[in-house]
């Protein structure tokens, strides 16, 4: 993607890093799956709302990014940028592309797809996945990670790579030098209402992750059967019964959105078919989120996001107020560690 673009930079690839831009990639083995890593970050002297801003409308993506954008921000919803309008059909932009997460003021995950310029991999439907991560760093500025995965193996993968990898940097550069056109405005979709746990948990954010995202890991503190293919687009499947097989109707399905391992996840799940009161829950999604602390735990939240209201959901809240509050609880016997503490909210906050 990046359009007809993609010749000025790899013209002017000495020069398109700027200052404020860090880079790095990464080649992690996690779970058995090899994955290759691209990683851009940027401080930029904007305020967070107006960085998400920028990010999650036509107008932001218009003043810094593509002259046009089609952004529906919601679990499946587009995320298209188009970039060369009067292009032919298929070599746009980001034609066909969706949002995969979002947790607003925090975390927007996209996939994406290659350049016209690589049509084995363009015409194939062949996608990545971009995660973009935001936080507050000092009074008027905001750091943006952006961390892209998903990567295939060959020659026609390894330049995909290498064509985002001198791309991304004069994005985030286009978005420093312009943040100054882009005022916040709210939206619906930025005051869902999430349902928020947080624990400490006395281990290394390393080993909480593999507690998460392994079967090892979770059959040690969350359920005694798990079917673990944790990667972005795979499943955690998990089941209370320890004696169950495939055909039992207690196996829940976590869907995995999104991942920036080994601190940040988000999945969706289908609920078992003997839990009829979950369903409804089925339209939510969750972020799992792990920090360093000052003592050398792990601080662990967890968003439930996008919650309706009435009766139904209402006894569905209530069930995940419950239930995993006992999980965390769970997850804290497992390393001997602190309180839990529990809070639902209207919105997240930035």
């Amino acid at each position: 993607m990046i359009g007809n673009l993609c010749c000025v930079w790899i013209a002017g690839m000495a020069a398109l890093v700027a200052p404020t831009i860090t880079t790095s990639t990464a080649e992690t083995r996690e779970n058995s799956i090899a994955k290759r890593v691209l990683r851009k970050s940027i401080v930029v002297d904007a305020t967070l709302e107006n960085v998400w801003h920028a990010w999650t409308t036509a107008e932001g993506i218009a003043a810094f990014f593509a002259p046009e954008a089609n952004i529906d921000l919601k679990l499946g919803g587009a995320y298209e940028i188009i970039i060369s309008p009067k292009a032919p059909k298929g070599s746009r932009g980001g034609e066909g592309c969706r949002v995969l997460s979002y947790l607003p003021m925090r975390v927007l995950s996209f996939d994406w797809n290659a350049p016209p310029t690589i049509p084995s991999l363009r015409n194939t439907n062949a996608r990545t996945t971009v995660v973009l991560r935001f936080s507050k760093v000092f009074k008027g500025k905001t750091k943006v990670s952006l961390i892209q995965s998903g990567w295939g193996n060959g020659d026609e993968w390894d330049k995909c790579y290498q064509y985002f990898d001198l791309a991304w940097p004069k994005v985030l550069d286009n978005l420093q030098r312009n943040i100054s056109k882009i005022a916040y405005r709210e939206k619906p979709a930025d005051k869902i209402k999430s349902l928020i746990w947080e624990i400490d948990v006395n281990a290394p954010v390393e080993e909480v992750w593999r507690a998460f995202t392994t079967k090892k890991g979770i059959e040690s503190w969350m359920v005694p059967l798990a079917e673990v293919d944790f990667q972005t687009g795979g499943s955690v499947r998990t089941n209370y019964n320890p004696q169950a097989d495939a055909n039992d109707p207690g196996w829940i399905t976590h869907h995995v959105l999104c991942l920036d391992a080994p601190t940040m996840y988000a999945s969706r799940f289908t609920s078992p078919g003997n839990a009829p009161l979950t369903k409804i829950a089925e339209a939510t999604w969750v972020f799992i989120l792990l920090e360093p602390n000052d003592r050398g735990q792990t601080h662990v939240t967890e968003y439930m996001c996008g919650w309706g209201q009435g009766e139904d959901w209402d006894q569905a809240e209530a069930f995940f107020q419950r239930g995993n509050a006992w999980t965390l609880n769970k997850l804290q016997e497992r390393f001997a560690s602190s309180n839990i503490t529990t809070n639902s909210s209207s919105a997240v906050d930035p």
